[in-house]
């Protein structure tokens, strides 16, 4: 249970430090003039910047520290896995499956305990079921219709989220209403049937640094009312649970789930078998996994890394029923008190999307504006950080001929930069060009903040519109339309970079317009498209993270690092882990000789398939053996940890909203979503194994 007190500012005083961090001021203090020229300009945000980068790198550092494993390299017991050729996965199979076949399956023998199919009501009546049984569950039409009501400007269903909440504001930014969205809470039991599944995706690349979860893994929802490729009509609801790592700190405890998606390659696989795996690794889950559809998946319960609080997840709405094409984020909610439970969808900041005018340097230089002091600062972690756009490899430029690889290109944002909703449309909130053109207020010299990035010592040759423009690549808006509206896609928009084939190009890659997949599939094949920039830039980088970070290397037992105990007391513990190995050593050193004899054990098309599931099925169950007798044993010396097996229910918040609201469900929306945004802005952006901060 993660209880957030008064520390997070529940009356919405501001975002609360980050823990170990002081606080970050916003707004400049009084000894800081505003910067008279690009130098004196760059010289402060390289201080001010660096400063507060330092301490996120400090409270990541801290974090690692604290989680209670990590994966003994030194032991003598780690398997030598043989390359896995990175051509042998499929990508429609182990990254993306969007063949109707697979998705559209229904389970033709259905137990009570699973759902039957991947169906959005499914879905939705899975995670009814989580929620504590103090009250009567809502039902799969009730939760449709209150996550379309957050779009209502006029509610239809009580004590729900609104955009028009807080002065229809969310981080201090406008949340706009969609009411043509929103019209389809009015007549749920209808239209949740127009939502089918059009892709089930695996996200192991977004893993958090030292594996604190293993990845995301997704569904697609889009309307199969929908023929063509419309501008508007469409809509799109995706959920992005984060799958917790049981044991945290240690990547072979996430190899099972990197092995379960590439063994759905596996050519001998039927259609039918294939997504009756799909469907109990979504709704049963892995042995040792809950299932990926919980709620504590898409809550803000992020910050902690005891299992079910191993980063947050969310639900994202692509919305274009009506122009313009408009994105936004939510977290689920799991919110007890003396009444009951109530489980909402609240709406949360749309993460690396800042705010547009946070790039205009009119705004950062100009006292009348109330977001001075969080756009110097914005600026300022920009300037910073202008090697990671230029795609640099441990802080060295690329080749300038060729360009850094295309899938380095990153930056971190800070929560409490993001927007409420991220926009396709030229001159809007999400769009930094024109902000970024802005130039100082008088006395001259002026400048804009794209001059700034451009004198930058680290923009390895870039412009300064050339780094704009690949900040935008990282948002929603400009994943998602990359040409008309942004020209990310026209010739030299983001200057040279290097392909997952090896070429080099000079803009981004194109998507399907507005979507990377379509909700109709090809009559003929029956398959969903998937968009240019998936097939030819995001899915390869996918592929070879699964093959590089986990397939192919070396898998080792998965150690307790006694992080919680006192120092005095952790070697003594150690030695006896020690002790215990000691005794599984000779078991688990034979079925690894027996592993290596049999060939590459990550290739789901290589010979003797069946036979290494089964040995690797001993292995694993060898070491759970180990790891129960590890507990067992510090136990017998005065120490309880955990079980190995930590079944979940639902984590209540206890924020005790209504109470707080003193029985007004309007306020205690409010605040539940500030206190949900706030608890978000408490930790720095989240870096991933690969080094990224991107989160699409």
């Amino acid at each position: 249970m993660v209880a957030l007190g008064v520390s997070i500012g529940l009356a919405g005083c501001g975002p609360a430090p980050k823990p170990g961090a002081s606080p970050t001021p916003t707004s400049p203090p009084a000894s800081r003039p505003p910067a008279a020229t690009i130098d004196q300009r760059l010289r402060q945000a390289l201080a001010s910047g660096n400063e507060r980068f330092a301490a996120d790198e400090a409270f990541r550092r801290n974090r690692l520290s604290r989680f209670g494993f990590s994966d003994d390299t030194a032991g003598g017991l780690c398997e030598s896995r043989t390359p896995t050729p990175p051509a042998e996965l499929d990508f429609d199979r182990s990254f993306w499956v969007h063949d109707r076949a697979t998705l559209g399956w229904v389970d033709p023998t259905p137990t009570a305990d699973v759902p039957a199919d991947f169906s959005l009501r499914s879905t939705l009546t899975a995670l009814t079921k989580q929620i504590p049984a103090t009250t009567a569950p809502p039902s799969a039409e009730q939760l449709f219709a209150a996550f379309w009501d957050t779009q209502n400007s006029v509610s239809v269903v009580p004590g729900g989220a609104q955009c028009t909440d807080d002065g229809g504001m969310v981080n201090g930014f406008r949340n706009d209403c969609r009411n043509v969205e929103g019209a389809q809470a009015s007549d749920a039991a209808v239209q949740i049937g127009k939502y089918w599944p059009i892709g089930l995706v695996n996200r192991l690349d977004l893993a958090h640094e030292g594996w604190r979860n293993c990845g995301e893994h997704r569904i697609v929802y889009g309307r199969n009312d929908v023929t063509s490729e419309s501008k508007i009509g469409r809509a799109f609801i995706i959920f992005e649970g984060v799958l917790p790592n049981p044991r945290p700190g240690c990547r072979s405890a996430c190899l099972p789930v990197a092995e379960f998606w590439a063994g759905l390659s596996d050519p001998a696989l039927s259609t039918a078998a294939r997504a009756r795996a799909l469907r109990d690794f979504y709704y049963r889950g892995l042995p040792g996994f809950e299932p990926v559809v919980h709620i504590d998946h898409y809550t803000a319960q992020g910050v902690e890394s005891v299992y079910g609080s191993s980063g947050s997840g969310q639900i994202r709405a692509n919305m274009f029923l009506t122009f313009p094409w408009l994105l936004k984020e939510f977290r689920l909610s799991l919110d007890c008190g003396d009444d009951g439970c109530d489980l909402a969808f609240v709406p949360s900041t749309v993460k690396v999307t800042p705010f547009a005018q946070l790039w205009s340097a009119e705004v950062s230089h100009g006292s009348a504006s109330t977001l001075q002091g969080l756009a110097t600062a914005f600026q300022d972690d920009v300037v910073v950080n202008v090697r990671r756009l230029a795609a640099a490899t441990d802080g060295i430029c690329p080749d300038p001929a060729s360009g850094g690889d295309i899938n380095r290109i990153t930056y971190p944002v800070d929560l409490r930069f993001d927007n409420a909703q991220s926009t396709i449309l030229s001159n809007s909130s999400s769009d930094f060009r024109i902000p970024s053109t802005m130039p100082t207020p008088p006395p001259p010299p002026s400048f804009t903040f794209s001059d700034l990035l451009g004198g930058s010592p680290g923009r390895c040759g870039l412009s300064g519109s050339q780094l704009v423009k690949r900040a935008m690549t990282q948002t929603c808006a400009g994943c998602h339309d990359s040409g008309p509206e942004f020209a990310l896609t026209a010739s030299d928009a983001i200057g040279p970079v290097r392909l997952p084939d090896g070429t080099t190009a000079t803009a981004w890659p194109a998507s399907l317009g507005f979507v990377h997949t379509l909700e109709f599939p090809d009559p003929a094949t029956q398959i969903h498209r998937l968009s240019p920039a998936l097939l030819n830039v995001f899915l390869p980088e996918r592929r070879r993270i699964a093959v590089e970070e986990m397939l192919n290397r070396d898998n080792c037992p998965c150690r307790e690092t006694f992080a919680a105990t006192l120092p005095s007391a952790r070697q003594k513990f150690v030695s006896i882990e020690d002790k215990v190995t000691d005794r599984f050593a000779a078991r688990i050193r034979t079925e690894l000789e027996r592993l290596k004899a049999l060939g590459p054990s990550g290739n789901p098309k290589a010979p003797h398939t069946a036979e290494i599931r089964r040995v690797r099925a001993r292995i694993l169950a060898l070491e759970r053996e180990r790891q129960q007798a590890v507990v067992r044993a510090v136990a017998a010396a005065g120490t309880k940890f955990p079980p190995l097996d930590r079944k979940l229910s639902a984590q209540a918040t206890s924020f005790g909203f209504k109470q707080l609201a003193e029985g007004d469900p309007k306020r205690a929306a409010e605040l539940r979503t500030n206190a949900t945004n706030q608890f978000l802005i408490s930790e720095p952006p989240r870096r991933t194994v690969s080094g990224s901060f991107r989160v699409h």
